[in-house]
């Protein structure tokens, strides 16, 4: 009962100083040069998808579709762009071939992981996965959930916007080695 007052004493303590600390960010976060990044880079602000739909419904009257509305429409096509854009991060090419796009993120012949790693991360995320503890859940969640900032943006895979994920891969990596 006293350990909790402490750690609920110290977590009060760390809000409130994190809280202090950002404080002078909270400036650049609400200007719109803090957003002018995010507006250029998001999924939701290119126009072509707009005019992709508005082409496709053209030529759905031509040939008498009915369901054009239902088809082509910007939820689904944002969420297929979405879809693509979240499973390019998974891509064998871009994990251990090629890398990123982008040549000043990119290592030369190379992926974002080494061929080595392979096994082991594949066989940390089977066990972990069988385990069914919390922390096993933890961890998965937040390889999951790691991906979808990444996947709102227009360029896509990023190595640079995946580095979130990084903790997670190298976790499941080190308890691929040590269950062989």
């Amino acid at each position: 009962d006293e350990i909790k007052k402490i750690l609920k004493k110290w977590v009060i303590v760390a809000l409130i100083l994190g809280l202090v600390l950002a404080l002078p960010l909270t400036r650049v976060i609400f200007s719109e040069a803090g957003w002018s990044r995010v507006s250029g880079t998001n999924i939701f602000q290119d126009k072509g998808y707009v005019m992709r739909i508005i082409e496709e419904r053209g030529e759905d009257k031509l040939s008498n579709v009915w369901p054009n509305k239902i088809i082509h429409n910007k939820g689904v096509v944002l969420s297929l762009v979405f879809l693509k854009n979240y499973t390019s991060h998974f891509n064998p090419e871009f994990l251990f071939v090629s890398g990123d796009p982008v040549e000043i993120y990119k290592t030369p012949y190379n992926g974002v992981l080494y061929w080595w790693e392979l096994p082991f991360l594949l066989a940390g995320f089977f066990f972990l996965a069988r385990q069914g503890r919390r922390e096993s859940f933890l961890i998965l969640g937040w390889l999951i959930l790691a991906f979808i900032p990444a996947a709102l943006t227009r360029f896509t895979p990023s190595a640079s916007r995946t580095l979130i994920a990084l903790p997670t891969i190298q976790i499941l990596t080190a308890f691929g080695v040590l269950t062989f």
